[in-house]
């Protein structure tokens, strides 16, 4: 127990400093990918590592409230295309919902590269 508890504090503080940049895994229906975020202000911008060939960016926020962290993360590329994420922090990372305009959409888990 206290060994769960010290990693999602652990998991807390690198979340809501500057530590959250670095590379992350996006997991969406069962195909992983790989983007580095870095902090700009009050949100947090990323680009894909892998795929290489794709430009989207990244734009997502962390909303805390009643004892959980929530995370919404955009995807745009320049061609009016936007996926939009939204998820519950857990111990190891985040996992939700998210949902493209193209109609498609599914279940996503994003945590870090140690």
């Amino acid at each position: 127990m206290k060994r769960k508890l010290a990693t999602a504090i652990l998991l807390l503080l690198t979340l809501t400093s500057s530590a959250f940049a670095g590379e992350w895994i996006l997991e969406r229906n069962g195909q992983k990918t790989r983007i580095n975020f870095s902090r700009s202000g009050d949100c947090f911008v990323g680009t894909y590592l892998e795929p290489r060939n794709n430009d989207s960016q990244f734009t997502g926020y962390f909303h805390q409230g009643r004892h959980k962290k929530l995370m919404t993360l955009v995807q745009k590329d320049g061609n009016d295309f936007f996926v939009v994420h939204a998820g519950r922090q857990t111990s190891k990372g985040f996992r939700g919902s998210w949902y493209s305009v193209s109609g498609n959409e599914g279940q996503f888990y994003m945590y870090q590269v140690k």
